[in-house]
């Protein structure tokens, strides 16, 4: 049996045994379906505007909004994308912790409550705009095996069921492993993500517009590289929507 099961079997049983915790304080938690308390919740706070017009980060004035004009956390080179935008602050330790429960430690039972903050996240942004799939960010398939489950599949649940978006996992997928990008500088991110990424059936893409879904952003290569394959493959329109964003530079 893979050690991801065996973990969600053993979590599974500690709700029965132990009252359960919100997986962003640690705080006792009344049902066990509970899973991330009010007082989390309210830190769960969009970024507010205005918004870089070129990567989506927040940027301290409307001049800095002008569409094309890098701003001090924009991915490094040309951008693939026609927009993007991204939720929550990584740097919030409470929203850092539900996303590494969910990813890490295999609390697949917030990914409803995740997808749809990522719904809400969508009418903020996206709202009257038309996509013709969700391509979440492809993990690689021994990561995959490993973990048994995309979390950006997961939480892009949500704009399929309430958006009627068609989710498209075989749309973009990931052709060579990567060595994880949490643990290189933001020099070698770039680089270690070219060519991981490939479009199987380019004519399929023609002309379609694009709706890419990921975690978290940083320094915008992962989404950026997935893009490029998209734009290269003749997609039409191109946005980003990540459930956070870690910001490297904030001055």
């Amino acid at each position: 049996m893979p050690a991801s099961t065996l973990k969600s079997m053993a979590l599974s049983l500690l709700d029965l045994i132990y009252p359960p915790v919100c997986a962003g304080c640690g705080k006792e938690q009344t049902h066990a379906e509970e899973r991330v308390c009010p007082d989390c919740l309210h830190h769960f706070r969009i970024f507010p505007s205005p918004y870089c017009g070129r990567c989506g980060a927040p940027v301290a004035s409307a001049e800095e909004s002008q569409p094309g004009k890098p701003c001090r956390n924009c991915p490094a080179g040309p951008v693939y994308f026609d927009r993007a935008h991204s939720l929550y602050s990584y740097e919030d330790e409470r929203v850092k912790r539900v996303i590494h429960a969910l990813k890490f430690h295999y609390q697949t039972g917030l990914a409803p409550l995740l997808a749809r903050l990522m719904e809400h996240g969508y009418a903020v942004f996206f709202s009257g705009g038309r996509f013709d799939w969700v391509v979440p960010v492809p993990l690689h398939k021994s990561r995959r095996r490993e973990r048994e489950f995309n979390q950006s599949t997961l939480i892009s649940q949500a704009l399929v069921e309430k958006k009627n978006i068609p989710l498209r996992e075989d749309i973009v997928i990931r052709v060579r492993p990567t060595i994880p990008q949490a643990s290189l500088s933001p020099g070698r991110r770039a680089r270690n993500l070219v060519g991981a990424f490939a479009v199987p059936r380019p004519a399929e893409v023609r002309d379609r517009r694009v709706l890419v879904v990921d975690d978290v952003m940083t320094t915008g290569a992962t989404v950026n590289e997935v893009c490029a394959v998209l734009r290269q493959a003749g997609a039409e329109y191109i946005a980003v929507l990540t459930l956070s964003r870690a910001l490297l530079h904030t001055e």
